[in-house]
């Protein structure tokens, strides 16, 4: 990772109203995901379904600080 990247914990930057700073970033485990994926599949989930990511810039004040 870059160093000028922070991990996401939250949909605010750091520099907006809001932002919890005691909120701390899930650790980098495919292996868990890959479980946790396996389990909602048995489940029923579709699992197969797109997800779309939307960013935006420049909707917070201070966002590129």
């Amino acid at each position: 990772m870059p160093a000028e990247t922070t991990l996401a914990t939250a949909i605010v930057p750091p520099t907006t109203l809001g932002f919890n700073k005691d909120i701390k970033p899930w650790p980098y485990d495919p292996e868990k995901a890959k479980k946790l994926i396996a389990e909602a599949k048995a489940a029923g989930v579709d699992t197969s379904a797109k997800i779309t990511i939307i960013g935006r810039t420049n909707l917070f004040p201070n966002v590129w600080k």
